[in-house]
């Protein structure tokens, strides 16, 4: 199957014209037809969701590149049937000129309709583009500021946060900006902004759990599946707060905060967990890694210490990640007997998650490798016949040297790996991971 859906995406041309409503066919083979936003959204939401529906490196970074592909044609064809002026290629910036741009459109559709004196009758003018894409809006008799980012850019978010919270603090009263409608997605981002009240702006609204229960676990997860990890986050945290000692939820809220470069949320929402859960292996893993991202290499290997997470002690069920995890530590500082003595056993368990299996086998293999290139390359100058000392000794540690700078490559690719998310060919966050409240096991 997985083969088949490859196969698919490799022979998809993203260069044609959908039309809207556009069909697509889902992982049952059931084909629907979806609106301009609910297409985009589905494809985003896999985009978010492609690293718990799959494992491996490779079919993560395949199913993320063709929902992207398709994205970009869903909003190129989107421009081709409804945009026009700037939104069409005649400006250059961050959103305008670019597909994005579509993502402009539709919300001027839902703010302002098509007829009478909606869109049909507007008239749109850049006044700058770069970082923020800013146009002069007038329709209907009203004039107003519309601000666009792409929020893929760091200093874009920066600038999208500190503009709302610049229009926050303005002062009431005629002639002042202010805010009138917002709306962002995951990497677009519209603020529409005038000098006066206006009583028909739709009104501006966090986006809701979809079909809310009394469970925020439920809630949370059904955010996460919609594209909202910053609402599955805050929707999981406000569960904490009631019961904290529910394990699931400090469980779920560190992997999503970790998920969504929140580092330093997952620290505090992982010790919530702890403080109830002080041995929960998944718990530990999350806070660890959380620490390596969020504080440094120093910090995580100073708490990894604390833990005594040493080769030969008995671990309790559940304790691969945490030993892949002391593994890679053990290789950032240097000590290859210790990593090599920590990932042997786990590279060859057969009921352990797959992933750590497999980041176990590649991490020994390289250290292998190194092993074998260092010693090969001693045997073999020691054992040629005729050679001075000197000559030796020098040829000797010219193969020390080609030892060691492989030994530096792999140490450095490791604290990428440990620090950033997504480095490197072993994933650290994997479908595994996900926790799942068990019929018999207590949830407190």
């Amino acid at each position: 199957m997985e083969r088949l859906l490859r196969w698919r995406k490799a022979r998809k041309n993203y260069q044609q014209v959908v039309e809207f409503p556009v069909e697509i066919v889902g992982r049952d083979g059931q084909v629907r037809r979806f609106s301009f936003d609910e297409s985009v959204r589905l494809y985003q939401r896999r985009v978010v969701s492609a690293a718990l529906r799959y494992e491996g490196t490779r079919e993560v970074r395949e199913e993320v590149e063709h929902c992207r592909h398709r994205i970009e044609q869903l909003r190129r064809s989107y421009l081709e049937h409804f945009g026009w002026g700037p939104f069409r290629g005649n400006a250059v910036g961050s959103v305008l000129g670019t597909p994005r741009a579509a993502e402009i459109v539709a919300f001027l559709k839902r703010v302002f309709g098509e007829e009478p004196d909606g869109i049909a009758s507007m008239l749109v003018t850049p006044v700058d583009t770069g970082l923020t894409d800013s146009c002069f809006v007038q329709t209907a008799g009203r004039s107003f500021l519309l601000y666009c980012w792409n929020l893929e850019r760091a200093d874009a978010r920066t600038a999208y946060t500190e503009m709302v919270r610049r229009l926050a603090e303005a002062p009431p009263g005629e002639g002042v900006e202010r805010l009138l409608v917002r709306w962002a997605c995951a990497d677009v981002a519209v603020l529409l902004t005038g000098t006066t009240a206006w009583q028909d702006a739709p009104p501006i609204e966090e986006p809701p759990v979809p079909n809310p229960t009394t469970d925020p676990w439920l809630d949370g997860i059904r955010a996460l599946y919609e594209g909202l990890p910053s609402l599955a986050l805050t929707r999981l945290e406000q569960g904490m707060e009631t019961t904290p000692s529910r394990k699931v939820l400090s469980q779920t809220a560190g992997l999503v905060a970790l998920w969504d470069d929140k580092a330093e949320r997952a620290v505090f929402d992982v010790r919530t967990g702890l403080i109830y859960h002080p041995a929960d292996p998944l718990l530990l893993y999350l806070e660890l890694l959380a620490l390596f991202r969020w504080q440094g290499l120093g910090e995580g290997q100073r708490r990894l210490a604390e833990l005594q997470i040493e080769p030969g002690r008995r671990r309790p069920a559940g304790a691969a990640p945490l030993l892949l995890l002391a593994g890679l530590a053990a290789i950032e500082r240097g000590s290859w007997w210790v990593a090599l003595r920590l990932l042997w056993p786990l590279a060859q368990s057969p009921v352990e998650p797959r992933f750590t299996t497999r980041g176990a086998r590649q991490l020994g293999l390289w250290m292998v490798e190194l092993l074998l290139l260092g010693t090969v390359g001693v045997l073999l100058l020691a054992l040629v016949p005729g050679l001075a000392l000197p000559l030796k000794l020098l040829l000797v540690g010219v193969a020390v040297l080609l030892f060691l700078l492989p030994a530096q490559m792999l140490r450095r690719r490791v604290r990428k790996m440990l620090q950033v998310r997504g480095v490197g060919p072993i994933p650290l966050l994997s479908p595994d991971l996900f926790p799942r409240e068990r019929r018999g096991e207590p949830a407190h």
